[in-house]
């Protein structure tokens, strides 16, 4: 069974890890790019995007995952480090224990309903995120 996305949770993980967040629409938004300091030409209000909708495809074929893209590629490895803390953010997320699993056992599933506990998050740039912010911001969608 395929985890339901939590898109809202998916927009909060967004909105603390990145900068000047500006939604275009549930699942798009431009964004200042976290590798904006290693960028060697003019950086424009729309070098940099993020994805947060998991329910569609690529062009190859394969599920789409919350993703990070800049048209800069000086920033490439910032970029990279970005958008893997931000599929890890959403992955714990989302992510459902089986019901007297042992730590480190868990399946994906939909992260309401059935008294689903919300996952226990580490934070992974305490600059941008502390385990104080992320903790609120998710006890305010229970």
């Amino acid at each position: 069974m395929e985890s339901v996305p939590n898109m809202e949770g998916r927009r909060r993980i967004a909105d603390q890890l990145l900068r000047a967040v500006q939604w275009t629409s549930p699942t798009h938004a431009w964004c200042e790019c976290p590798g904006v300091g290693h960028h060697t030409t003019a950086t424009g209000k729309r070098a940099c995007q993020v994805t947060i909708d998991s329910g569609g495809t690529t062009s190859k074929g394969k599920r789409a995952v919350p993703t990070i893209t800049c048209v800069h590629s000086s920033c490439s490895a910032a970029v990279a480090a970005s958008t893997r803390e931000l599929r890890s953010l959403v992955g714990k997320l989302e992510v459902v224990r089986k019901p007297g699993a042992k730590p480190g056992q868990h399946r994906a599933g939909p992260t309401t309903g059935g008294g689903a506990q919300p996952p226990v998050f580490r934070a992974v740039r305490a600059e941008t995120l502390t385990w104080t912010r992320v903790k609120e911001s998710f006890n305010r969608l229970a």
